[in-house]
């Protein structure tokens, strides 16, 4: 099991090594520790610090993966608890103020017992509690559950809990008054992979023509610009409903228009040329509806930001005379406005 463990976080280095450095996170924590369950394990020991570092990636803001390294310590045995741990962790809300937290840890643990052998086995952790989001860091108050496997030759499986606080740099969530002052800046100049020299590059610029010089946002828009944000939204012939399989994509733009305040968005509907096409314009504003209401119901985002419209037919963007084709023209895209209104 060690070499398992041990191997799984080695591996998990590069991974995210090659991640975007926005989604990464660090955080460490201190707190106590108290044994309540095990073979006399509560008897024998008392309760003494804790301490651990760990690394996060955040896939969207509600889940992120972490490794970390946790340093549990118990009095009266002299006993030191080293855990090497992969997990998870779950976010109810990153966008409030204060978010609850769920997180689970599976890894490996070495015990050492002043005086006595060392002993190794599997170790677990589950808890969760709050994190205060703040400008600069994320404050976090926990509690967890600590499964401790072969403590010692005496003392076998064994239970703790831990009570820590910690601090999360950069930011899990950067504060709703911070991120509006902070939407449109004047970048500086680059022209590496930045056709319009905007400061933004071209893999992340949703308005490739900006005239250089004017403040743009996060993803390259100044404030009289649109932009055209393609979302992988296929639907099957003749339906409306959004497919499980898209929903990561809705979830994308979410996170776009949270973190652009004084965006509005247009949710355009398209179809093939099955059919007729007062038929087919009912069915693309139904489908745009579909995308619209998942990111008012789902994700929060004010309805009167948002206007969803069906196009049908008339603004294809490949040929119709295939299956492949058709399939990619019954699609959604996103029309972004950075203007405070927007007609509905």
């Amino acid at each position: 099991m060690k070499h398992i463990i041990l191997a799984t976080l080695f591996l998990s280095l590069p991974t995210f090594a090659a991640l975007d450095i926005d989604s990464l996170y660090f955080g460490g924590t201190l707190g106590r520790t108290a044994p309540f369950s095990g073979n006399r394990f509560k008897d024998a020991t008392g309760g003494d610090k804790s301490w651990g570092l760990y690394l996060g990636h955040k896939y969207n803001d509600k889940w992120a993966a972490e490794v970390g390294y946790d340093k549990n310590s118990f009095d009266d045995v002299d006993l030191d608890s080293e855990f090497i741990n992969v997990g998870g962790a779950y976010r109810f809300n990153s966008q409030a103020a204060v978010t609850p937290v769920l997180r689970a840890a599976l890894g490996f643990n070495e015990n050492k017992v002043d005086g006595g052998s060392d002993e190794s086995g599997l170790g677990l952790k589950l808890g969760g509690g709050l994190e205060f989001h703040f400008p600069i860091f994320t404050f976090t108050a926990l509690a967890d559950w600590r499964y401790l496997d072969k403590v010692s030759s005496s003392l076998k499986e064994s239970q703790a809990f831990v009570a820590t606080i910690g601090i999360i740099w950069p930011p899990i969530q950067t504060s709703a008054a911070s991120t509006k002052s902070s939407t449109f800046a004047a970048a500086k100049p680059t022209s590496v992979n930045d056709q319009d020299h905007d400061g933004v590059l071209d893999s992340k610029d949703k308005c490739p023509s900006s005239v250089m010089g004017i403040p743009v946002n996060s993803i390259g828009c100044a404030k009289t610009e649109t932009a055209v944000y393609k979302i992988k939204v296929e639907f099957e012939a003749g339906k409306t409903n959004l497919q499980e399989k898209y929903l990561s994509e809705v979830e994308e733009l979410a996170m776009l228009m949270k973190s652009n305040p004084e965006a509005q968005v247009e949710i355009a509907g398209h179809t093939d040329n099955t059919g007729s096409e007062k038929m087919n314009t009912t069915l693309s504003g139904q489908r745009a509806k579909s995308v619209a209401d998942a990111l008012i119901q789902k994700h929060g985002i004010d309805a009167t930001r948002i206007k969803s419209t069906g196009y049908g037919p008339t603004k294809p963007i490949v040929d119709n005379s295939t299956i492949e084709g058709r399939k990619k023209n019954r699609r959604v895209e996103a029309l972004i406005s950075f203007q405070k209104e927007m007609k509905k």
